[in-house]
């Protein structure tokens, strides 16, 4: 079944917990829709965002979804996942959640050397961070790519994507909601 991710804004926690209380009561009964894992992270001056991974048969599943759950628009987008061992586990209590926006990355050609990279740059820094998951989106000709960390600092975070020669868009400390 496709994999899909979902961001979308909250005006604040309330609107969020309640929004998710009709999703979870949405989803069940649907039937067609699993939700994997949720990241929660503030992004100052807009509100609340929850970044949502879904397993569903199509797209037209996800808009029915957010449709009967009366969820606010967000984007929506096919993604490749890339989970490892622990994603969606509090890690170390030195170690906090963030996600991180590398906006347009590679072509689709490149993604291998791009993962090699970020790999290699990991393995010198594995006291201080741990990839979590990447979902992968196409956006025009080129993949965007959302990365979940937890890590000591987001100066370890941005220490990493120097070493992979990786972008950063924004960095957002996040907590797993689910």
């Amino acid at each position: 079944m496709p994999t899909y991710m979902s961001l979308r804004p909250y005006p604040s926690y309330k609107d969020l917990a309640e929004s998710s209380a009709r999703l979870d009561a949405t989803v069940v009964p649907l039937g067609i829709v699993k939700r994997m894992l949720t990241y929660v992270f503030a992004v100052p001056g807009q509100g609340i965002v929850a970044a949502s991974c879904y397993e569903a048969p199509d797209v037209n599943a996800m808009v029915e979804m957010a449709k009967v759950a009366g969820l606010p628009e967000g984007m929506v987008r096919t993604i490749l996942l890339d989970r490892q061992e622990g994603a969606g586990v509090h890690g170390p209590k030195s170690h906090r959640t963030y996600v991180v926006n590398r906006g347009k990355v590679c072509s689709q050609k490149d993604l291998e050397k791009i993962s090699e990279r970020s790999l290699a740059a990991e393995d010198q820094l594995t006291d201080e961070l741990k990839r979590m998951e990447t979902w992968m989106y196409d956006d025009d000709d080129q993949v965007g790519m959302l990365s979940i960390y937890q890590s000591k600092s987001t100066k370890a975070i941005r220490h990493h994507a120097e070493l992979a020669d990786l972008p950063i868009v924004d960095v957002f400390e996040a907590r797993i909601a689910s």
